[in-house]
Protein backbone atom coordinates (compact mmCIF):
# COMPACT_ATOMS: atom_id res chain seq x y z
CA UNK A 1 0.00 0.00 0.00
CA UNK A 2 0.94 3.84 0.16
CA UNK A 3 3.04 3.10 3.42
CA UNK A 4 4.97 -0.01 1.71
CA UNK A 5 3.09 -2.16 3.33
CA UNK A 6 2.17 -6.15 1.64
CA UNK A 7 -1.21 -5.67 0.66
CA UNK A 8 -2.85 -8.70 -1.41
CA UNK A 9 -5.50 -7.81 -3.85
CA UNK A 10 -6.72 -9.93 -7.01
CA UNK A 11 -6.30 -8.50 -10.19
CA UNK A 12 -5.34 -10.15 -13.91
CA UNK A 13 -2.46 -11.40 -15.68
CA UNK A 14 -1.41 -10.14 -19.53
CA UNK A 15 1.12 -11.04 -21.43
CA UNK A 16 2.93 -7.38 -21.44
CA UNK A 17 5.93 -7.77 -20.14
CA UNK A 18 6.19 -4.63 -18.04
CA UNK A 19 2.68 -5.36 -16.54
CA UNK A 20 2.41 -9.48 -16.37
CA UNK A 21 -0.07 -9.23 -12.93
CA UNK A 22 -2.52 -6.36 -13.24
CA UNK A 23 -3.69 -5.56 -9.31
CA UNK A 24 -6.89 -4.42 -9.60
CA UNK A 25 -9.24 -2.52 -6.76
CA UNK A 26 -13.00 -3.20 -6.33
CA UNK A 27 -13.83 -0.12 -8.11
CA UNK A 28 -12.13 -0.55 -11.09
CA UNK A 29 -14.22 -1.72 -14.27
CA UNK A 30 -15.15 -5.05 -13.94
CA UNK A 31 -13.66 -8.54 -15.51
CA UNK A 32 -15.36 -11.36 -14.28
CA UNK A 33 -18.15 -11.51 -16.33
CA UNK A 34 -20.70 -14.81 -16.52
CA UNK A 35 -23.99 -15.99 -17.98
CA UNK A 36 -26.94 -17.68 -16.63
CA UNK A 37 -26.43 -21.19 -17.66
CA UNK A 38 -22.51 -20.84 -18.54
CA UNK A 39 -19.55 -22.83 -17.15
CA UNK A 40 -16.02 -21.37 -17.16
CA UNK A 41 -13.00 -22.26 -16.71
CA UNK A 42 -10.86 -20.42 -14.64
CA UNK A 43 -6.70 -20.48 -13.45
CA UNK A 44 -5.61 -18.34 -11.10
CA UNK A 45 -1.98 -17.48 -10.09
CA UNK A 46 -1.19 -16.62 -6.45
CA UNK A 47 2.42 -15.22 -6.20
CA UNK A 48 2.18 -14.40 -3.08
CA UNK A 49 3.49 -15.67 0.69
CA UNK A 50 0.01 -16.64 2.35
CA UNK A 51 -2.74 -19.10 1.79
CA UNK A 52 -6.13 -17.65 1.34
CA UNK A 53 -9.70 -19.01 1.21
CA UNK A 54 -10.97 -17.08 -1.95
CA UNK A 55 -15.09 -17.79 -1.42
CA UNK A 56 -16.95 -17.10 -4.42
CA UNK A 57 -20.62 -15.29 -4.06
CA UNK A 58 -23.44 -17.09 -6.22
CA UNK A 59 -21.62 -19.24 -8.71
CA UNK A 60 -20.03 -22.66 -7.69
CA UNK A 61 -16.57 -23.86 -8.52
CA UNK A 62 -14.82 -27.22 -8.41
CA UNK A 63 -11.77 -27.26 -8.13
CA UNK A 64 -9.84 -29.31 -11.45
CA UNK A 65 -5.96 -28.90 -10.24
CA UNK A 66 -3.09 -27.23 -8.54
CA UNK A 67 0.11 -26.53 -10.16
CA UNK A 68 2.83 -25.95 -7.96
CA UNK A 69 5.83 -23.95 -9.32
CA UNK A 70 9.14 -25.16 -9.89
CA UNK A 71 12.17 -24.65 -7.10
CA UNK A 72 15.32 -22.89 -7.63
CA UNK A 73 18.72 -23.34 -5.89
CA UNK A 74 18.78 -19.73 -3.79
CA UNK A 75 22.63 -20.59 -4.50
CA UNK A 76 22.26 -20.53 -8.20
CA UNK A 77 19.11 -19.62 -9.91
CA UNK A 78 19.79 -21.85 -12.84
CA UNK A 79 19.37 -24.76 -10.99
CA UNK A 80 15.77 -26.23 -11.02
CA UNK A 81 15.34 -28.16 -7.32
CA UNK A 82 12.14 -29.24 -7.90
CA UNK A 83 10.07 -28.76 -11.40
CA UNK A 84 6.49 -27.69 -11.16
CA UNK A 85 4.01 -30.11 -10.73
CA UNK A 86 0.29 -30.80 -11.11
CA UNK A 87 -1.65 -31.82 -8.22
CA UNK A 88 -4.97 -33.25 -7.62
CA UNK A 89 -7.90 -31.81 -5.40
CA UNK A 90 -7.72 -33.09 -1.68
CA UNK A 91 -10.54 -35.70 -0.77
CA UNK A 92 -12.27 -32.75 1.33
CA UNK A 93 -12.07 -30.54 -2.18
CA UNK A 94 -14.02 -32.68 -3.90
CA UNK A 95 -17.39 -32.00 -6.00
CA UNK A 96 -19.08 -28.10 -5.54
CA UNK A 97 -17.80 -25.63 -3.24
CA UNK A 98 -18.38 -22.05 -2.54
CA UNK A 99 -14.94 -21.47 -0.66
CA UNK A 100 -11.64 -22.84 -2.02
CA UNK A 101 -7.87 -22.48 -0.18
CA UNK A 102 -5.83 -20.86 -2.85
CA UNK A 103 -1.88 -21.59 -1.70
CA UNK A 104 1.00 -19.84 -2.32
CA UNK A 105 3.31 -19.99 -5.73
CA UNK A 106 0.61 -22.24 -7.07
CA UNK A 107 -1.97 -21.87 -9.93
CA UNK A 108 -5.39 -23.19 -9.38
CA UNK A 109 -7.58 -24.58 -12.04
CA UNK A 110 -11.90 -23.86 -11.24
CA UNK A 111 -14.78 -24.83 -13.38
CA UNK A 112 -16.90 -22.15 -12.60
CA UNK A 113 -20.68 -22.46 -13.13
CA UNK A 114 -23.65 -20.03 -12.79
CA UNK A 115 -27.34 -20.42 -12.42
CA UNK A 116 -30.03 -18.16 -11.20
CA UNK A 117 -32.74 -19.27 -8.45
CA UNK A 118 -36.20 -19.71 -9.87
CA UNK A 119 -37.96 -16.39 -8.33
CA UNK A 120 -41.09 -15.13 -8.36
CA UNK A 121 -40.40 -11.92 -9.48
CA UNK A 122 -37.49 -9.95 -11.41
CA UNK A 123 -34.56 -8.76 -9.53
CA UNK A 124 -33.03 -5.54 -11.28
CA UNK A 125 -30.12 -4.55 -12.90
CA UNK A 126 -27.33 -3.22 -11.00
CA UNK A 127 -26.68 -0.12 -13.08
CA UNK A 128 -24.50 1.99 -10.47
CA UNK A 129 -21.08 4.74 -10.59
CA UNK A 130 -17.49 2.58 -10.24
CA UNK A 131 -16.95 4.74 -7.10
CA UNK A 132 -19.61 6.58 -4.81
CA UNK A 133 -16.60 8.32 -2.87
CA UNK A 134 -15.68 10.39 -6.45
CA UNK A 135 -17.15 12.67 -8.78
CA UNK A 136 -18.31 11.57 -12.13
CA UNK A 137 -14.74 11.19 -14.36
CA UNK A 138 -12.72 11.32 -11.76
CA UNK A 139 -9.68 9.32 -12.50
CA UNK A 140 -8.99 9.02 -8.07
CA UNK A 141 -8.28 5.59 -6.99
CA UNK A 142 -8.16 3.91 -10.44
CA UNK A 143 -5.43 1.55 -10.74
CA UNK A 144 -4.93 3.61 -14.25
CA UNK A 145 -4.11 0.37 -16.37
CA UNK A 146 -5.97 -1.77 -18.84
CA UNK A 147 -6.42 -5.22 -17.20
CA UNK A 148 -6.77 -7.03 -20.43
CA UNK A 149 -3.25 -5.44 -22.07
CA UNK A 150 -1.52 -4.65 -19.04
CA UNK A 151 -0.82 -1.02 -20.60
CA UNK A 152 -0.88 2.09 -19.28
CA UNK A 153 -5.05 3.94 -19.52
CA UNK A 154 -6.83 6.61 -17.99
CA UNK A 155 -9.27 4.98 -15.98
CA UNK A 156 -12.19 7.51 -14.90
CA UNK A 157 -15.57 7.19 -12.90
CA UNK A 158 -18.57 6.32 -14.52
CA UNK A 159 -21.86 6.88 -13.75
CA UNK A 160 -23.92 4.22 -14.86
CA UNK A 161 -21.22 1.04 -15.09
CA UNK A 162 -24.04 -2.10 -15.40
CA UNK A 163 -23.02 -4.58 -13.48
CA UNK A 164 -25.90 -7.04 -14.10
CA UNK A 165 -26.98 -9.28 -11.02
CA UNK A 166 -24.08 -7.81 -9.17
CA UNK A 167 -21.92 -10.29 -6.72
CA UNK A 168 -18.47 -10.46 -5.65
CA UNK A 169 -15.57 -13.12 -5.36
CA UNK A 170 -12.79 -11.93 -2.50
CA UNK A 171 -11.11 -13.42 0.52
CA UNK A 172 -12.53 -14.67 3.54
CA UNK A 173 -9.71 -13.72 6.13
CA UNK A 174 -11.20 -10.37 7.44
CA UNK A 175 -7.95 -8.22 7.13
CA UNK A 176 -8.16 -9.37 3.65
CA UNK A 177 -11.10 -8.76 2.26
CA UNK A 178 -11.73 -5.43 4.16
CA UNK A 179 -8.29 -4.38 2.55
CA UNK A 180 -9.73 -4.46 -0.98
CA UNK A 181 -8.99 -7.82 -2.08
CA UNK A 182 -12.45 -8.37 -3.91
CA UNK A 183 -13.47 -8.16 -7.40
CA UNK A 184 -17.27 -7.83 -8.35
CA UNK A 185 -18.44 -10.71 -10.28
CA UNK A 186 -20.83 -9.51 -12.95
CA UNK A 187 -23.70 -12.13 -13.09
CA UNK A 188 -25.94 -11.68 -16.50
CA UNK A 189 -28.97 -13.55 -15.34
CA UNK A 190 -31.24 -15.01 -17.91
CA UNK A 191 -29.44 -14.62 -21.15
CA UNK A 192 -30.61 -18.03 -22.37
CA UNK A 193 -33.28 -17.95 -24.60
CA UNK A 194 -36.86 -20.93 -24.47
CA UNK A 195 -36.03 -24.32 -25.90
CA UNK A 196 -38.34 -24.72 -28.91
CA UNK A 197 -39.78 -27.81 -30.54
CA UNK A 198 -42.11 -28.18 -33.03
CA UNK A 199 -43.77 -31.83 -33.58
CA UNK A 200 -46.49 -32.77 -36.51
CA UNK A 201 -48.29 -35.89 -35.88
CA UNK A 202 -49.62 -37.83 -38.24
CA UNK A 203 -49.52 -40.78 -40.47
CA UNK A 204 -46.00 -40.22 -42.42
CA UNK A 205 -44.81 -41.82 -45.19
CA UNK A 206 -40.70 -42.78 -45.59
CA UNK A 207 -39.97 -39.50 -47.72
CA UNK A 208 -41.11 -37.56 -44.93
CA UNK A 209 -44.71 -36.49 -46.44
CA UNK A 210 -47.97 -37.38 -44.33
CA UNK A 211 -50.51 -38.41 -45.92
CA UNK A 212 -53.04 -36.33 -44.65
CA UNK A 213 -53.05 -32.89 -42.50
CA UNK A 214 -51.12 -33.43 -39.41
CA UNK A 215 -51.97 -31.64 -36.17
CA UNK A 216 -49.44 -29.43 -34.76
CA UNK A 217 -47.50 -29.13 -31.50
CA UNK A 218 -45.02 -26.08 -30.73
CA UNK A 219 -43.84 -26.28 -27.29
CA UNK A 220 -41.45 -23.64 -25.90
CA UNK A 221 -39.60 -24.39 -22.61
CA UNK A 222 -38.10 -21.79 -19.79
CA UNK A 223 -38.59 -24.41 -16.64
CA UNK A 224 -35.50 -23.69 -15.52
CA UNK A 225 -35.19 -20.00 -15.82
CA UNK A 226 -37.94 -17.23 -15.60
CA UNK A 227 -40.48 -18.96 -17.48
CA UNK A 228 -42.19 -18.21 -21.08
CA UNK A 229 -44.14 -15.05 -21.79
CA UNK A 230 -45.12 -15.13 -25.40
CA UNK A 231 -45.24 -17.21 -28.06
CA UNK A 232 -45.85 -16.72 -31.82
CA UNK A 233 -46.56 -18.44 -35.17
CA UNK A 234 -47.57 -18.70 -38.37
CA UNK A 235 -48.61 -20.45 -41.33
CA UNK A 236 -48.10 -19.53 -44.51
CA UNK A 237 -50.25 -17.77 -46.10
CA UNK A 238 -52.59 -17.05 -43.31
CA UNK A 239 -50.96 -14.21 -40.55
CA UNK A 240 -49.01 -14.32 -37.30
CA UNK A 241 -51.04 -15.76 -34.08
CA UNK A 242 -49.62 -14.41 -30.87
CA UNK A 243 -50.27 -15.90 -27.08
CA UNK A 244 -48.87 -13.92 -24.15
CA UNK A 245 -48.81 -15.79 -20.86
CA UNK A 246 -48.71 -13.12 -17.72
CA UNK A 247 -48.21 -15.97 -15.29
CA UNK A 248 -44.89 -17.38 -17.21
CA UNK A 249 -44.98 -20.95 -17.09
CA UNK A 250 -42.29 -23.18 -17.50
CA UNK A 251 -43.97 -24.16 -20.50
CA UNK A 252 -46.30 -23.03 -22.97
CA UNK A 253 -47.81 -24.87 -26.20
CA UNK A 254 -49.44 -23.90 -29.32
CA UNK A 255 -51.21 -25.60 -32.34
CA UNK A 256 -51.20 -24.01 -35.44
CA UNK A 257 -54.71 -25.24 -37.21
CA UNK A 258 -53.31 -26.25 -40.96
CA UNK A 259 -54.69 -26.14 -43.91
CA UNK A 260 -56.66 -29.70 -44.92
CA UNK A 261 -55.86 -29.73 -48.65
CA UNK A 262 -52.77 -30.96 -50.04
CA UNK A 263 -49.70 -28.60 -50.37
CA UNK A 264 -46.12 -27.70 -48.77
CA UNK A 265 -46.83 -25.74 -45.56
CA UNK A 266 -43.99 -23.31 -43.82
CA UNK A 267 -44.82 -22.63 -40.12
CA UNK A 268 -42.69 -19.92 -38.89
CA UNK A 269 -42.39 -19.62 -34.58
CA UNK A 270 -40.90 -17.75 -32.11
CA UNK A 271 -40.98 -17.44 -28.11
CA UNK A 272 -39.77 -14.90 -25.58
CA UNK A 273 -39.30 -15.44 -21.99
CA UNK A 274 -39.77 -13.30 -19.00
CA UNK A 275 -35.99 -11.85 -19.12
CA UNK A 276 -37.18 -10.90 -22.76
CA UNK A 277 -34.53 -13.58 -24.10
CA UNK A 278 -36.23 -15.06 -27.80
CA UNK A 279 -35.58 -18.11 -29.82
CA UNK A 280 -37.10 -18.88 -33.35
CA UNK A 281 -37.46 -21.51 -35.73
CA UNK A 282 -39.85 -23.13 -38.64
CA UNK A 283 -41.12 -26.53 -39.55
CA UNK A 284 -42.02 -27.48 -42.88
CA UNK A 285 -45.07 -29.55 -43.66
CA UNK A 286 -45.38 -31.39 -46.76
CA UNK A 287 -48.65 -33.00 -47.41
CA UNK A 288 -49.61 -35.14 -50.46
CA UNK A 289 -52.31 -37.70 -50.23
CA UNK A 290 -53.12 -38.28 -53.54
CA UNK A 291 -51.77 -40.61 -55.84
CA UNK A 292 -50.21 -39.56 -59.58
CA UNK A 293 -52.33 -40.29 -62.47
CA UNK A 294 -51.06 -41.53 -66.05
CA UNK A 295 -52.87 -41.21 -69.08
CA UNK A 296 -52.44 -42.28 -73.13
CA UNK A 297 -53.11 -41.07 -76.00
CA UNK A 298 -52.22 -42.36 -79.38
CA UNK A 299 -49.11 -41.46 -82.35
CA UNK A 300 -50.41 -39.75 -84.07
CA UNK A 301 -53.07 -38.13 -82.32
CA UNK A 302 -56.69 -39.22 -83.11
CA UNK A 303 -59.81 -36.50 -84.40
CA UNK A 304 -62.04 -35.37 -81.88
CA UNK A 305 -64.52 -38.30 -82.64
CA UNK A 306 -61.57 -40.72 -81.78
CA UNK A 307 -60.74 -41.89 -85.35
CA UNK A 308 -57.23 -41.68 -87.28
CA UNK A 309 -56.94 -41.36 -91.16
CA UNK A 310 -53.53 -42.59 -91.20
CA UNK A 311 -50.94 -45.55 -89.60
CA UNK A 312 -50.90 -45.39 -85.38
CA UNK A 313 -47.45 -45.89 -85.06
CA UNK A 314 -47.36 -46.24 -81.39
CA UNK A 315 -48.14 -44.33 -78.25
CA UNK A 316 -47.47 -41.58 -75.37
CA UNK A 317 -48.19 -42.08 -71.67
CA UNK A 318 -48.34 -38.63 -69.52
CA UNK A 319 -47.96 -39.16 -65.55
CA UNK A 320 -49.49 -36.13 -63.33
CA UNK A 321 -48.59 -35.28 -59.78
CA UNK A 322 -49.76 -32.01 -58.93
CA UNK A 323 -48.15 -31.61 -55.38
CA UNK A 324 -44.97 -33.54 -54.68
CA UNK A 325 -43.71 -34.31 -57.93
CA UNK A 326 -43.24 -37.59 -60.09
CA UNK A 327 -40.78 -40.01 -59.04
CA UNK A 328 -40.84 -43.23 -61.08
CA UNK A 329 -43.00 -44.97 -63.65
CA UNK A 330 -42.75 -48.32 -65.20
CA UNK A 331 -45.15 -49.34 -68.13
CA UNK A 332 -45.74 -52.80 -70.40
CA UNK A 333 -47.69 -51.87 -73.77
CA UNK A 334 -49.71 -54.78 -75.52
CA UNK A 335 -52.10 -54.89 -78.46
CA UNK A 336 -55.10 -57.02 -77.81
CA UNK A 337 -55.08 -59.92 -79.92
CA UNK A 338 -51.40 -59.38 -81.19
CA UNK A 339 -48.73 -61.51 -79.36
CA UNK A 340 -45.64 -59.82 -77.56
CA UNK A 341 -45.09 -56.57 -74.80
CA UNK A 342 -43.67 -52.94 -74.96
CA UNK A 343 -41.99 -52.36 -71.82
CA UNK A 344 -40.34 -49.39 -70.53
CA UNK A 345 -39.09 -47.76 -67.23
CA UNK A 346 -38.70 -44.18 -66.13
CA UNK A 347 -36.47 -44.56 -63.41
CA UNK A 348 -36.00 -41.99 -60.21
CA UNK A 349 -32.51 -40.71 -61.32
CA UNK A 350 -34.42 -39.92 -64.72
CA UNK A 351 -37.09 -37.43 -62.98
CA UNK A 352 -35.54 -36.62 -60.26
CA UNK A 353 -32.63 -35.00 -62.68
CA UNK A 354 -35.95 -33.68 -64.81
CA UNK A 355 -36.41 -32.07 -61.23
CA UNK A 356 -39.17 -34.09 -60.41
CA UNK A 357 -41.60 -32.73 -62.69
CA UNK A 358 -45.77 -32.93 -61.71
CA UNK A 359 -46.53 -33.60 -65.26
CA UNK A 360 -44.10 -35.95 -67.57
CA UNK A 361 -44.42 -37.65 -71.17
CA UNK A 362 -43.11 -40.44 -72.63
CA UNK A 363 -41.65 -40.53 -76.47
CA UNK A 364 -43.66 -42.32 -78.66
CA UNK A 365 -43.64 -46.32 -77.18
CA UNK A 366 -43.73 -48.33 -80.45
CA UNK A 367 -46.43 -51.05 -80.23
CA UNK A 368 -45.74 -54.63 -80.64
CA UNK A 369 -46.14 -57.02 -83.65
CA UNK A 370 -46.80 -56.53 -87.32
CA UNK A 371 -43.08 -56.04 -87.21
CA UNK A 372 -42.51 -53.02 -85.39
CA UNK A 373 -44.77 -51.08 -87.97
CA UNK A 374 -47.86 -50.25 -85.96
CA UNK A 375 -51.37 -50.41 -86.44
CA UNK A 376 -51.88 -50.13 -90.06
CA UNK A 377 -55.20 -51.82 -91.19
CA UNK A 378 -58.53 -50.23 -90.89
CA UNK A 379 -60.14 -51.33 -87.97
CA UNK A 380 -60.92 -51.10 -83.99
CA UNK A 381 -57.78 -51.80 -81.80
CA UNK A 382 -57.31 -52.28 -78.13
CA UNK A 383 -53.94 -51.08 -76.34
CA UNK A 384 -53.75 -52.03 -72.69
CA UNK A 385 -50.85 -50.70 -70.98
CA UNK A 386 -49.98 -52.17 -67.56
CA UNK A 387 -48.54 -49.88 -65.19
CA UNK A 388 -47.00 -48.63 -61.83
CA UNK A 389 -46.40 -44.37 -61.40
CA UNK A 390 -45.38 -43.04 -58.27
CA UNK A 391 -44.56 -39.90 -56.56
CA UNK A 392 -42.33 -38.50 -54.71
CA UNK A 393 -43.94 -38.40 -51.02
CA UNK A 394 -44.92 -42.27 -51.73
CA UNK A 395 -48.23 -42.62 -53.23
CA UNK A 396 -48.70 -45.52 -56.22
CA UNK A 397 -51.24 -45.62 -58.85
CA UNK A 398 -50.80 -49.32 -60.42
CA UNK A 399 -52.34 -51.57 -62.77
CA UNK A 400 -54.42 -53.55 -62.25
CA UNK A 401 -57.11 -52.81 -63.93
CA UNK A 402 -54.74 -51.67 -67.45
CA UNK A 403 -54.98 -48.42 -68.99
CA UNK A 404 -57.32 -49.10 -71.59
CA UNK A 405 -56.74 -46.69 -75.36
CA UNK A 406 -59.30 -47.80 -78.44
CA UNK A 407 -57.70 -46.91 -81.42
CA UNK A 408 -59.70 -46.60 -84.46
CA UNK A 409 -58.28 -46.27 -87.88
CA UNK A 410 -60.40 -45.45 -91.08
CA UNK A 411 -58.25 -44.74 -94.37
CA UNK A 412 -61.43 -45.34 -96.84
CA UNK A 413 -63.17 -41.70 -98.49
CA UNK A 414 -66.91 -41.76 -98.99
CA UNK A 415 -68.14 -42.93 -102.25
CA UNK A 416 -70.66 -40.74 -103.26
CA UNK A 417 -72.87 -42.12 -106.39
CA UNK A 418 -73.73 -39.70 -109.74
CA UNK A 419 -76.54 -37.63 -109.47
CA UNK A 420 -78.18 -35.62 -112.44
CA UNK A 421 -79.79 -31.74 -112.10
CA UNK A 422 -81.96 -29.67 -113.85
CA UNK A 423 -80.56 -26.17 -114.54
CA UNK A 424 -82.91 -22.74 -114.95
CA UNK A 425 -81.52 -19.55 -115.11
CA UNK A 426 -83.34 -16.18 -115.85
CA UNK A 427 -82.27 -12.69 -117.71
CA UNK A 428 -82.07 -11.49 -120.75
CA UNK A 429 -79.32 -11.90 -123.39
CA UNK A 430 -75.92 -12.53 -122.93
CA UNK A 431 -75.85 -11.90 -119.51
CA UNK A 432 -77.93 -14.66 -117.10
CA UNK A 433 -78.53 -13.39 -113.85
CA UNK A 434 -79.35 -16.01 -111.72
CA UNK A 435 -79.79 -19.84 -111.74
CA UNK A 436 -81.00 -22.48 -109.83
CA UNK A 437 -80.68 -26.23 -109.68
CA UNK A 438 -82.61 -28.78 -109.34
CA UNK A 439 -81.18 -32.63 -108.50
CA UNK A 440 -83.65 -34.66 -110.29
CA UNK A 441 -81.60 -37.71 -108.75
CA UNK A 442 -81.03 -38.68 -105.47
CA UNK A 443 -77.41 -38.14 -103.84
CA UNK A 444 -76.29 -41.21 -101.84
CA UNK A 445 -73.11 -41.87 -99.94
CA UNK A 446 -71.67 -44.81 -98.17
CA UNK A 447 -68.75 -45.54 -96.24
CA UNK A 448 -67.12 -48.88 -95.07
CA UNK A 449 -65.30 -47.58 -92.50
CA UNK A 450 -65.76 -44.61 -89.74
CA UNK A 451 -69.65 -43.62 -91.65
CA UNK A 452 -71.07 -40.68 -92.42
CA UNK A 453 -74.24 -39.26 -90.32
CA UNK A 454 -75.63 -36.27 -92.73
CA UNK A 455 -76.93 -33.70 -90.26
CA UNK A 456 -74.94 -30.82 -91.22
CA UNK A 457 -73.21 -30.59 -87.80
CA UNK A 458 -69.35 -30.70 -88.24
CA UNK A 459 -69.34 -32.95 -85.24
CA UNK A 460 -70.57 -36.12 -87.31
CA UNK A 461 -69.70 -35.69 -91.03
CA UNK A 462 -71.13 -33.27 -93.45
CA UNK A 463 -72.19 -32.90 -96.86
CA UNK A 464 -71.69 -29.70 -99.29
CA UNK A 465 -73.12 -28.83 -102.63
CA UNK A 466 -70.05 -25.89 -104.86
CA UNK A 467 -71.20 -24.42 -107.36
CA UNK A 468 -67.62 -23.32 -109.50
CA UNK A 469 -67.81 -20.68 -112.44
CA UNK A 470 -65.05 -18.70 -113.12
CA UNK A 471 -64.35 -16.61 -110.33
CA UNK A 472 -67.32 -17.29 -108.85
CA UNK A 473 -67.60 -19.58 -105.87
CA UNK A 474 -70.92 -20.60 -104.11
CA UNK A 475 -71.46 -23.85 -101.43
CA UNK A 476 -74.49 -24.57 -100.45
CA UNK A 477 -74.54 -26.86 -97.31
CA UNK A 478 -77.09 -29.86 -98.34
CA UNK A 479 -80.13 -30.93 -96.14
CA UNK A 480 -79.60 -32.84 -93.46
CA UNK A 481 -80.12 -36.37 -94.15
CA UNK A 482 -79.36 -37.77 -97.61
CA UNK A 483 -80.52 -35.91 -100.27
CA UNK A 484 -83.40 -36.95 -102.27
CA UNK A 485 -85.08 -36.30 -105.85
CA UNK A 486 -86.76 -33.09 -105.97
CA UNK A 487 -84.38 -30.92 -103.46
CA UNK A 488 -83.85 -27.52 -104.91
CA UNK A 489 -80.88 -25.93 -104.26
CA UNK A 490 -80.66 -22.17 -106.04
CA UNK A 491 -77.36 -19.87 -106.44
CA UNK A 492 -78.00 -16.63 -106.49
CA UNK A 493 -75.57 -14.13 -109.36
CA UNK A 494 -77.12 -11.22 -108.85
CA UNK A 495 -73.82 -9.14 -108.46
CA UNK A 496 -71.71 -10.98 -110.70
CA UNK A 497 -72.57 -11.56 -114.85
CA UNK A 498 -72.57 -15.04 -115.96
CA UNK A 499 -72.10 -14.95 -119.85
CA UNK A 500 -73.54 -17.17 -122.47
CA UNK A 501 -71.06 -20.02 -123.08
CA UNK A 502 -69.63 -19.86 -119.64
CA UNK A 503 -68.77 -23.12 -118.29
CA UNK A 504 -69.58 -24.33 -114.70
CA UNK A 505 -68.70 -27.28 -112.10
CA UNK A 506 -71.12 -28.39 -109.85
CA UNK A 507 -69.26 -30.53 -106.85
CA UNK A 508 -71.52 -32.78 -103.97
CA UNK A 509 -68.57 -33.39 -101.32
CA UNK A 510 -69.26 -35.41 -97.96
CA UNK A 511 -66.72 -36.01 -94.99
CA UNK A 512 -66.76 -39.47 -93.02
CA UNK A 513 -66.67 -39.43 -88.95
CA UNK A 514 -62.83 -39.92 -89.64
CA UNK A 515 -62.28 -37.21 -92.05
CA UNK A 516 -61.98 -38.80 -94.78
CA UNK A 517 -63.42 -36.63 -98.01
CA UNK A 518 -65.29 -38.01 -101.13
CA UNK A 519 -66.46 -35.89 -103.98
CA UNK A 520 -68.47 -36.62 -107.04
CA UNK A 521 -68.74 -33.69 -110.16
CA UNK A 522 -70.95 -32.42 -112.90
CA UNK A 523 -69.98 -30.12 -115.34
CA UNK A 524 -71.97 -27.69 -117.66
CA UNK A 525 -72.24 -25.03 -119.67
CA UNK A 526 -74.76 -21.62 -120.17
Amino acid sequence: DAEGRLNSVLGTETSNIKNPAVPLAYIDPSTENIADGETQIWRITHNGVDTHAIHFHLVNVQIVNRIRWETLDPNNPRIVTSPAVSVAPEANELGWKDTVRMNPMEDIVVVVRAKTQLLPFDLPQSVRPLSVLVDKDSPLGFTQIDPSTGANALITNTKDANFGWEYVWHCHILGHEESDMMRPLVMNGDKVPPYLTAIATGTQLPSGWYKSTPTVAITATDSARKGVANLEYSVNPAGAVKQSFPSYPPSATANPVLPSSDGKYAINYSASDAAGNTASGSKLINVDGTAPTLAEASVPGANKLGWNTANVNGITLTANDNVSGLKTLTYSVTVQGRPGATAGNVNAATLLAAGNPTTYKTGTIQLPGNGGNGLTANGTYTVNVAYTVGDVAGNTTASPPPLSLTVKIDKNAPVVSTFTKKANYTGTGANKRAMSVDITSPITVSDVGSGFAPSGSLTSGTGTVVFTSGAVRITQPLPSGTPTAGTALTFNFSTTPIKVGQTYTLTATFTDLAGNVGTRSYQGQF
